[in-house]
């Protein structure tokens, strides 16, 4: 509401005037002037929906004026910060006019503290300014950029920066270069094209220093704030609000045209018809345009939904893999092993444990080690005997010829024959060193059997994996890290393994060779407050197990900073290759519920700003972590770029760039922004108050 009231405060001759203002059953409503004279899309666009060329002077019939009203709402604090051709709307006679105020962004000092309104991305991404796509350092000049836009696909019939999906766009923005005007409108001079190019520096500082200079860099006119086009006569509405019986109308200054106004007033419904709802009020239209805001740049895939499963052929359930018996260290191996001893048996009833326990007597006579013929369970392990000592056995030798007496009669001299001796104790090292590499192969083949996981693989696999690497590490394959004052820190141990990344049915190979542990929910207030000191005013809706919102990726460092320095940890944010093997925890669908997801999976598709939910509010997926689709954004560590093609080991993204990746979606996303694969990127410095973030830990 108090937004509301100081927009409503914004009066100027080319702003579209507010009427009136409240609530209906909860939900807030603006009423708007209606102008019937269409908008600037209708004037650069024919009957077939094609672009069509707007002659130079025709820029005079609404740059001075747009560029006039949107200096003035620079001068009262405000950005409007969504410029498109369907925000340019004309009345009946011609007079043109900013509209849609519904993401205006009040600067530092602007009346009533509003400091800016609810979204992640917000805007159109082809007519944002490259500082907008970042979220820093937006300013009056971000407008300056778009209406440039406004003026370049006039002029051109194109818009200068383009791509298939808002990604797309964005990079297009940020390293794009158009071609200048005049080489696409010969009759525009080359004086003109630069100003016109001096609008779209992607440096604001090299910008004009205000709307009205650049409009009359192009046109030649110039138009003070709050000063009428001339020739179109004075304008005005009948105020006919009757039926809401609110407030009174504002007056607006303006003499009625008689005949001009309909019986109903236009009703726009701001921050609700964003998510579709359809109002409540019986007085209200039944069909309600919907200006699309995007919370977030999308990914590369956007526009695939409900993507098949990659093949029918993969099975729904992996049969779980034979864990074999724990093999004795190597030490105990070489300790336990009499080379060649006629004493050991050939065939016991003992189960062969590995080819490492076998002696070369019975390799010698074909036994097949890790044969599928091996009982899956062992009931006796046969100790073999300690294996005597360098000088008992040059003492004590038994010779293995049948020719050698067994044994030498006193006093009857008896002289060992030192070279047979030497070939004895080599074949004994021999047989050690065959014993101790095939022991490390066998282990090495256990260990990446029992640690490692690839995806697909069911949640009982997962399980089975989890605690096997806990044992390995002698850890708990979930820990609480004590932050201090009661409060605690849930962490999940996620063993190594490979999946592919990206979409259902990319090709991408990403293999994970170290476990992480993950934090079981996104980092709550309360676990702010005891780590940093204090509880995190920015967060919009409090509550102590609600996740802590509107923090930057700089502001997730300093925190991590302050817990390892208290708990002398390795605490960090989760690569984006972590957090979505994470995510998907052994599926290679849409989510990790399968193909399709509803609201009682996740939080997601809410259409209140504080349907934000406490965390483990849902459930788990097959790793046990909650809340890895919807309730807020989650920062990872990596700047944003292109995927790697082909197999990658252990991916941390580029080692620089211009903004960080984001995962998970949030509360009032929908179901195309909470995929298992979906990515969001923004600067590092950018608070969002759908933002939060989980941890990662290097065991």
């Amino acid at each position: 509401m108090r937004e509301i009231a100081s927009l409503a405060a914004l009066e100027h001759p080319h702003i579209v005037t507010t009427v009136d203002w409240g609530e209906i059953e909860g939900i807030p409503f603006l009423v708007l002037r209606y102008l019937g004279g269409g908008n600037l899309r209708d004037r650069i666009t024919d009957s077939q929906g094609l672009k069509k060329l707007m002659p130079l002077e025709g820029l005079n019939q609404w740059l001075p004026q747009i560029a006039s009203a949107l200096d003035f709402i620079h001068s009262k604090k405000w950005v409007h910060r969504d410029l498109k051709p369907d925000n340019i709307l004309f009345d009946e006679v011609g007079n043109p006019y900013l509209a849609d105020f519904g993401i205006a962004k009040a600067l530092e000092g602007a009346p009533m503290g509003v400091k800016t309104t609810m979204g992640a991305f917000i805007g159109t991404p082809q007519y944002m300014a490259p500082e907008m796509h970042l979220g820093k350092g937006i300013g009056p000049r971000a407008d300056q950029f778009g209406l440039a836009v406004l003026v370049y696909e006039s002029l051109a019939g194109e818009i200068p920066f383009t791509g298939a999906t808002p990604t797309a766009i964005f990079l297009d923005v940020m390293r794009g270069k158009p071609k200048l005007i005049h080489e696409l409108v010969s009759e525009i001079s080359l004086e003109k094209s630069n100003a016109l190019m001096k609008g779209l520096a992607k440096d604001q500082d090299k910008r004009h220093d205000n709307c009205g200079l650049f409009a009359r860099e192009i046109t030649g006119i110039k138009l003070g704030i709050g000063q009428l086009f001339q020739g179109y006569g004075e304008v005005s509405i009948s105020g006919q609000i009757e039926p809401l019986q609110m407030k009174p109308p504002i007056k607006t200054g303006f003499p009625a045209i008689l005949d001009q106004a309909p019986l109903m007033t236009e009703l726009a419904v701001t921050k609700v018809v964003r998510e579709g709802v359809i109002p409540l009020a019986s007085q209200m239209p039944a069909k309600v345009e919907e200006v699309f805001i995007s919370p977030a740049i999308a990914s590369v895939r956007e526009i695939r939904q409900r993507v098949k499963p990659l093949s029918f052929q993969v099975p729904a359930k992996v049969d779980e893999a034979f864990i074999l018996v724990e093999i004795p260290s190597t030490m105990e191996i070489i300790k336990s092993v009499i080379p060649l001893s006629p004493q050991m048996p050939v065939k016991g009833e003992a189960a062969f444990i590995s080819p490492a326990l076998a002696s070369a007597r019975e390799i010698r006579k074909g036994v097949t080690p890790l044969s599928s013929q091996m009982p899956a369970k062992v009931e006796t392990v046969f100790i073999l005997p300690e294996l005597p000592s360098a000088r008992e056995m040059r003492e004590n030798v038994k010779p293995l010829s049948s020719q050698m007496p067994l044994k030498v009669k006193e006093g009857e001299p008896y002289i060992l024959n030192r070279e047979k001796n030497r070939g004895c104790l080599r074949v004994i090292l021999w047989v050690g060193g065959i014993l101790m590499l095939v022991t490390a192969i066998v282990m090495g083949f256990l260990w990446k059997q029992t640690t490692n996981l690839e995806v697909p693989f069911t949640e009982t696999k997962a399980k089975e994996v989890q605690k096997a690497v806990a044992k390995n590490l002698q850890k708990e394959v979930e820990e609480k890290v004590d932050l201090g004052k009661g409060v605690s820190l849930d962490i999940v141990l996620i063993p190594a393994g490979k999946f592919k990344m990206g979409d259902p049915g990319a090709d991408r190979e990403v293999n994970l060779t170290k476990p992480f542990y993950m934090g079981k929910y996104e980092v709550t207030q309360e676990q702010w407050k005891a780590v940093m000191g204090e509880e995190n005013k920015s967060s919009n809706t409090k509550g102590e197990k609600l996740p802590v919102t509107n923090v930057s990726w700089d502001d997730c460092q300093n925190f991590i900073k302050k817990l390892n320095e208290k708990n002398k940890g390795k605490y960090r944010l989760p690569t984006e290759a972590e957090w979505e093997y994470a995510c998907r925890a052994g599926t290679t669908t849409v989510y990790s519920f399968g193909e399709n997801i509803t609201t009682g999976d996740a939080n997601w598709g809410a259409v209140k700003p504080d349907s934000i939910k406490v965390v483990g509010s849902y459930k788990p997926n097959a790793f046990g972590l909650y809340d890895m689709h919807g309730n807020v954004w989650e920062w990872c560590e990596d700047w944003y770029g292109d995927y790697p093609a082909g197999k990658v080991t252990d991916p941390k993204g580029p080692a620089k760039g211009d903004a960080r990746v984001l995962r998970g979606g949030f509360f009032l996303g929908d179901e195309s922004r909470i995929r298992s694969s979906y990515r969001s990127i923004n600067s590092p410095t950018y608070r969002d108050l759908n933002g939060g973030f989980r941890l990662a830990m290097t065991p």
